[in-house]
């Protein structure tokens, strides 16, 4: 988490995390009161070059 409840990351080595490893996370923000509806998951899918 940051400084206040505002904030929480998960790092992760790959571009995508387990879904039980997001399942847990979701449930340790939810123990903390941190609503993980909140949560901006962000695609890191590489691009597709066309060229």
């Amino acid at each position: 988490m940051g400084p206040n409840d505002k904030y929480a990351w998960i790092l992760s080595r790959t571009p995508s995390i387990d879904a039980i490893i997001k399942q847990r996370f979701m449930m340790k923000l939810s123990a903390l009161t941190i609503d993980p509806n909140n949560l901006i998951w962000v695609d890191h899918t590489p691009e597709k070059d066309d060229r």
